[in-house]
């Protein structure tokens, strides 16, 4: 009996599949198969796992909005199906119960952003981002931000 092995391409996501080959000439049985050549294939299914998702620093922080930053660093071995933050007002751990800013589609490693409307001025912001895949969700850090304070429109009278 003889046998081959070749492996190439992205190994994380790859499917494999062994094959064994062998002759029932000393009557052999390989794989529950008959015949004068047996052959059993075997498939590899890698672990899918959630994908790795980090926060960076908010940006373009005005009055009433701001633009959030995130990342997917990998896929878990399939891309995201979702992308986006969860935001808080005020100090603390934002999550799917708080607003939520996303999008769907396909995704793969790399940045993204989330624009974060209708906020109040000078008040405290807590977000962080999320991906999911069909192995789970998973979460960056929290981050913080305050948005500006409101133009003053100060009245002056001169008697």
């Amino acid at each position: 009996m003889a046998g081959a092995w070749s492996a190439g391409g992205n190994l994380a996501t790859a499917r494999y599949f062994l094959a064994g080959c062998g002759t029932q000439s000393a009557g052999l049985s390989f794989g529950g198969t008959t015949g004068a050549n047996s052959a059993v294939t075997e498939e590899y299914n890698p672990v899918i796992t959630a994908p790795t998702v980090t926060t960076q620093a908010a940006s373009d922080i005005t009055v009433d909005s701001a633009t959030l930053n995130g990342n997917i660093t990998a896929t878990g071995g399939e891309n995201a199906t979702a992308r986006g933050f969860y935001l808080v007002e005020g100090s603390g751990t934002p999550d799917s119960g708080d607003t939520v800013i996303s999008a769907s589609g396909s995704f793969g490693t790399g940045a993204f952003t989330g624009s974060a409307t209708g906020l109040t001025g000078d008040t405290l912001y807590s977000a962080r981002a999320f991906a999911t895949n069909s192995a789970g969700t998973s979460v960056g850090d929290v981050i913080e931000f305050t948005t500006e304070a409101a133009a003053s429109s100060a009245m002056f009278f001169m008697f």
